[in-house]
């Protein structure tokens, strides 16, 4: 028996409590005991108490991010199996010698690793099984795949008849021609050249596989051998003079503050508690790194960002490493990072979704909102049922990666505002769908006897009206179903479970976790507010707006729509919405209430200095756009009911012009003007920037939204 490989090795007790293992490979763990690992299985003793500490130590040998670092690992290991070889003359091993079984298993294993934390399937200790799951996964193609099959079985069989024949552990393959003569015989080949063609042949063919795993990080590092002078400016070791010299000709306009927070670096806490695996990986990124911000237009802030960036997501070095074995990846990082301060500090909190770089950014497509939750449920459907909070996480990582692409594609120019904002939305509302999947199956309270899907979700603000952004609040209000002439106990029993199923949903999106937030939710628009209940029956909901609701909560329903909830109930919302739309109202007690309501929140809002205009709250700003629709749609939906069809300030206005509610240049102005303030509110939040602006640079913006306020509303405070 060897028992080397136990924690400690050869100096380590023959046996630890499960405790002392879980420590051990927490804070000693190598990368070659995480590939010895990979094939640990529970034979004796207690199976279920093995496979549960198997269980716990999954997280260590399997990455939640794509771990790139396994490349590192596979060459230093083949590199001692190498020199060991020379020095035991074994250079015809079949299973560590060139092209052998080991290669075969370091292809298979390094993209179990790199893999296996994302997709579960790949956790397996059977190669043949890992090597299905690779093709099934498309991460390997099928005639690789094949290949690979067969060269396996070919050297495992030559395996067994080594150690058959020598009734022994070998690996070597005999020269002595007697020796040499049984094993062609025993695996039914007629000649020892027709042997030895085929173990050349396989061998060639594995070893070339195995090259081919490494070209790419391989290439890297030759890409980043002859950078000697960028890795020494990153050591230090350039006298200041050359360094800044060196820095500004790479096009930095700042060399010496650049070269100052390199050395801060290089001399930090941060670069001092590495490892020394971390330290290396550190080392070979950064001289990549000063290559590729100097190609920005803008080389300081890409720097500057960057090592914001690094430092905040360097206690997991296996980052580091994605980023320097991936050129594309890093050179995709540095210029979002250098367009968008938000996608900066979003990485930064967020690191796994680096994971989403390794694809082009000209490769993103949207999808609707199925095609998500589709996904999404896939995903969920891997994750142990019981483990909330690996789903919770796994919710909160799938929606930052999906946010970064449509953020990544906006910086690029690939969409438009309302692209960007329908992207969100579709997101958002996927997200909603599977997080209502979580809340369901956690509940242990029974269902109401008429199903449990008579709940609905209906969206306010910038999810109802499909006009989001990145990091908004969800405006949601919840209803349920309540069946006519339900008996009063049953009517508590519906009450307290859908109670219990919002308060479990609101905690799954709004909770923090390791991976962090999912949602803030906001649920004020609720019938009587912050002092009514969580949820309410539809019918309930109704009798409020009919009865007690503001004019400000009917303007709040231009935008509502039911975003998930059973056909029916949609429809019961969508009729109790369009009548309450569609009423009859006076418009001098209409116009007043709007306008006092906008000039309360004038009154509330702190104003800016006067050379700067708030492009939200200020006068002539989105919000005098928003509450001028909504008025407009209040006035006129009982004459035109297609108004109520509408709930975007775009959409509004065109069907107010189609109509000849208003004129149609003057929809024409207000939807340019809403679309150029939307831009620049979106700029600005890419660069984490309040949505003020030089007041002189929208002055005749303001003074036409002004005019038509006063215009429509008759109101002429907004010209004050």
């Amino acid at each position: 028996t060897d028992m080397r490989l136990r924690p400690n090795g050869d100096s380590g007790p023959l046996a630890l409590s499960f405790d002392a293992i879980d420590h051990y490979y927490l804070t000693h763990g190598r990368d070659w005991e995480r590939y010895a690992l990979i094939k640990a299985r529970p034979v004796a003793g207690d199976i279920a108490a093995g496979e549960r500490l198997l269980t716990n130590l999954k997280p260590f040998v399997y990455r939640k991010y794509l771990d790139f670092g396994a490349f590192e690992a596979i060459r230093s290991m083949k590199s001692l199996i190498e020199r060991q070889l020379l020095r035991r003359d074994r250079v015809n091993d079949v299973k560590l010698g060139r092209g052998g079984i080991r290669e075969i298993e370091f292809i298979i294993q390094a993209h179990q690793l790199i893999h296996g934390g994302r997709n579960p399937d790949l956790q397996t200790p059977s190669i043949w099984q890992a090597l299905a799951q690779l093709e099934s996964a498309e991460i390997l193609k099928h005639a690789d795949c094949e290949l690979l099959r067969s060269n396996y079985d070919f050297l495992r069989r030559l395996e067994h008849r080594l150690q058959a024949v020598d009734d022994r552990q070998t690996h070597a393959v005999p020269s002595d021609p007697l020796d040499r003569a049984r094993i062609v015989l025993a695996l039914g080949y007629h000649t020892d050249v027709e042997f030895s063609a085929r173990l050349r042949m396989v061998t060639d063919a594995v070893h070339a596989g195995f090259r081919e795993v490494l070209r790419q990080s391989a290439e890297v590092e030759e890409a980043g051998g002859p950078e000697g002078e960028l890795t020494d400016l990153w050591h230090g070791t350039l006298a200041t003079d050359d360094a800044n010299t060196t820095l500004a000709a790479l096009g930095f306009t700042e060399p010496e503050h650049i070269a100052r927070v390199l050395v801060d670096m290089h001399n930090s806490r941060f670069y001092q508690a590495f490892s020394r695996e971390g330290r290396e990986r550190l080392d070979r990124l950064m001289p990549l790194a000063l290559r590729t911000c100097s190609r920005e237009s803008r080389p300081d802030i890409a720097l500057t960002r960057l090592v914001s960036v690094v430092e905040a997501i360097g206690h997991r070095s296996a980052y580091l490493s994605l980023l320097a074995e991936n050129p594309l990846a890093l050179e995709q990082l540095v210029r979002l990072i250098t367009a968008s301060n938000w996608i900066s500090n979003w990485i930064g909190q967020h690191p796994v979704i680096l994971d989403e770089l390794l694809d082009p950014i000209s490769s993103f497509r949207l999808q609707e909102r199925r095609a998500i939750s589709g996904e999404l449920g896939r995903r969920l459907g891997q994750v142990d049922g019981q483990d909330l909070e690996a789903a919770m996480d796994l919710l909160r990582e799938y929606r930052q990666g999906y946010s970064l692409r449509v953020a990544a594609a906006d910086v690029a120019g690939l969409l438009e505002v309302e692209a960007v904002s329908r992207a969100l939305c579709a997101l958002a509302e996927a997200v909603l769908d599977q997080a209502l999947v979580l809340s369901r199956s956690g509940l242990t309270l029974a269902p109401p006897a008429s199903g449990e899907e008579d709940i609905g979700i209906v969206a306010y603000g910038k999810l109802g009206s499909l006009e989001l952004g990145y990091n908004s609040d969800l405006d949601i209000v919840f209803v349920y179903d309540q069946p006519q002439g339900e008996s009063a106990s049953s009517a508590a029993h519906r009450r307290h479970y859908f109670g219990r199923l919002v308060q479990r949903l609101v905690h799954i999106l709004t909770i923090r976790t390791q991976a962090g937030t999912l949602y803030q939710i906001d649920m004020r628009l609720r019938p009587s507010g912050r002092s009514g209940t969580v949820v309410s029956p539809l019918n309930a909901y109704q009798d409020y707006l009919q009865g007690n609701a503001w004019t400000w909560e009917h303007q709040a329903l231009v935008r509502a729509r039911m975003v998930t909830g059973h056909k029916s109930l949609v429809e019961r919302f969508e009729a109790i919405r369009r009548r309450i739309l569609c009423r009859p109202r006076n418009d001098r007690a209409l116009r007043s209430a709007v306008a006092d309501m906008r000039q309360r929140m004038i009154d509330a809002h702190s104003a800016p200095a006067s050379d700067l205009f708030d492009l939200k709250q200020g006068r002539g700003g989105l919000v005098d756009i928003e509450f001028l629709c909504q008025y407009l749609v209040l006035r006129w939906a009982s004459d035109d009911p297609a108004l109520a069809n509408q709930r975007s300030n775009a959409s509004i206005l065109a069907q107010l012009a189609d109509s000849g509610r208003i004129e149609p240049g003057d929809a024409q102005t207000l939807t340019r003007i809403l679309q150029h303030y939307l831009a620049r509110e979106n700029a600005l939040k890419l660069q984490e920037e309040p949505p003020l602006i030089a007041a002189a640079a929208c002055q005749s913006e303001r003074h036409e939204v002004c005019r038509l306020w006063q215009h429509y509303l008759g109101d002429t405070r907004a010209l004050d």
